[in-house]
């Protein structure tokens, strides 16, 4: 499947198990992808604000964003601290 769509159902008998069947569905996937980053993740801007609030497995060690706020990029690293707490610093130098 393409990254960029979802599909309605994925097939459970021989000879198709794991295939998906009816994509396309292209504003669920949408959907999925925002829920991923700001439900998962804790990504969001509140106003002019980047707000990083995540919820992830605890088996995560971590993630990293790219993000492209008007002229800028910064690139974000979510890692755990020494008490397994995820905290977010920056990977390159343009403040926020």
């Amino acid at each position: 499947m393409e990254p960029y769509v979802a599909c309605a159902d994925i097939y459970s008998t021989a000879p198709h198990i794991g295939r998906g069947g009816w994509t396309w569905y292209t504003g669920s996937a949408g959907w999925m992808y925002r829920v991923g980053l700001e439900s998962i993740l804790g990504f969001r801007l509140q106003g002019a604000t980047l707000v990083i609030d995540p919820c992830v497995p605890k088996a995560w060690p971590g993630f990293e964003i790219a993000f492209r706020y008007r002229t800028a990029r910064y690139d974000i690293a979510v890692e755990k601290d020494s008490r397994g707490r995820l905290s977010p610093h920056k990977t390159n130098s343009v403040p926020f």
